[in-house]
């Protein structure tokens, strides 16, 4: 298990290179998608302007962790079960044609349970769902849910625009690592949301409800990435975040653990 949060911590603090992620720019007069291949679509505000984002498969995507598969409860499926896996896109519409399309899928870990391939949530998990039996009727009400929502827009950022979302991208036994995907005042087109010192690398909290916990604080916080004891962890990691003018500045400190299992003497810190 230490070797298992060793991966994790690792997976989760090492930034992940995007650069085949970037925006793709396309003429305004290119068409939408075809509606069924639309994931999610939400109205944002970009400055003064009003556009139309959408996700968008490009293909059908395929089943992970359905509720009519055993394994939808277990680790590897936490905050995607019930689930869809596939090519995705972001796009942005101004005017009823696409502008800008950004490729999520890159952005995702190859070891993700979705191999390679982008993941989304298809349909909320229920806290009663625990207490009902695999398939057969479970998985038709299940299917007969409204989807979750995938794009929880909002100021994460700090920086006066709600242009950004959360996007979760891998699941290990001690976190399940998201980053922050959007447009910001400083860099006004699509992209994953790195540092100050390393815009181009996104930055990658322990899991999405981190990046709400960041959006409801005063943009200056600390987030326990791993702590003292989790899945046999014998050092607290944990990141200090704060939004500034000249973006997110982020810096890890790494504590060692005491006997009793709490956080004892810093012993590294490095800024990301």
């Amino acid at each position: 298990m230490i070797r298992e949060a060793a991966f994790a911590l690792a997976a989760c603090l090492t930034p992940i290179v995007a650069s085949d992620a970037r925006p793709e720019f396309r003429r305004p007069a290119q068409p939408t998608q075809p509606h069924a291949l639309v994931r999610e679509t939400d109205t944002v505000v970009v400055g003064s302007v009003s556009e139309e984002w959408q996700l968008v498969w490009r293909s059908t995507p395929s089943p992970l962790c359905a509720p009519d598969d055993s394994s939808w409860s277990t680790m590897p499926c936490t905050g995607i079960a019930f689930g869809e896996a596939g090519t995705l896109d972001l796009i942005r519409i101004r005017n009823g044609a696409i502008i800008e399309r950004l490729p999520l899928t890159p952005l995702f870990d190859s070891e993700y349970p979705g191999f390679g391939r982008a993941v989304l949530r298809r349909w909320p998990v229920l806290d009663s769902d625990s207490d009902f039996a695999v398939g057969g009727q479970f998985a038709l009400r299940v299917r007969a849910r409204r989807p979750a929502r995938a794009m929880r827009i909002a100021d994460y950022d700090h920086d006066g625009w709600a242009t950004e979302f959360p996007l979760q991208v891998g699941s290990y036994p001690v976190v399940w690592p998201a980053i922050l995907v959007g447009v910001s005042r400083r860099r006004p087109h699509l992209h994953a949301f790195g540092t100050a010192q390393h815009p181009h690398a996104p930055l990658t909290l322990a899991d999405p409800e981190q990046w709400e916990d960041f959006l409801h604080s005063s943009g200056d916080t600390t987030l326990v990435q791993v702590g003292c004891g989790n899945h046999g962890s014998e050092e607290q990691t944990e990141i200090a975040l704060r939004a500034t003018p000249a973006g997110l500045v982020a810096t890890e400190f790494t504590y060692a653990c005491d006997r009793h299992g709490d956080r004892g003497q810093l012993v590294h810190r490095r800024r990301l």
